[in-house]
């Protein structure tokens, strides 16, 4: 993988998770929370499911080897994880033009 498809799949995952963070919300704290009985549970454990991998491959990508995921307790409201989510962000986006990627 070159360089320049590395950097189209971060802004792909970019536009994505600020997409998630702007749908999810308009969702209130109880629909959130609510068992839908998917693989995840429903909203939170989804949500909470795909910032945790996020989480993982940047530890990963930085040197570090991380024995435990997130998990829902560490991110229990929306609000909670709405910023987690912004803030991975704006940690660990690469920036286009870095030479060090």
């Amino acid at each position: 993988m070159s360089p320049e498809e590395a950097l189209n799949l971060f802004d792909y995952d970019r536009w994505a998770t600020a997409r998630q963070v702007e749908v999810s919300s308009k969702f209130k704290e109880e629909e959130y929370v609510k068992d839908l009985g998917s693989s995840h549970g429903g909203l939170r454990g989804t949500l909470v499911h795909i910032y945790a991998a996020q989480w993982i491959w940047y530890r990963r990508w930085q040197g570090e080897s991380p024995s435990a995921l997130i998990t829902a307790s560490d991110v229990p409201t929306l609000t909670t994880l709405q910023g987690s989510l912004d803030g991975a962000e704006q940690r660990n986006s690469p920036v286009r033009g870095r030479t060090d990627c």
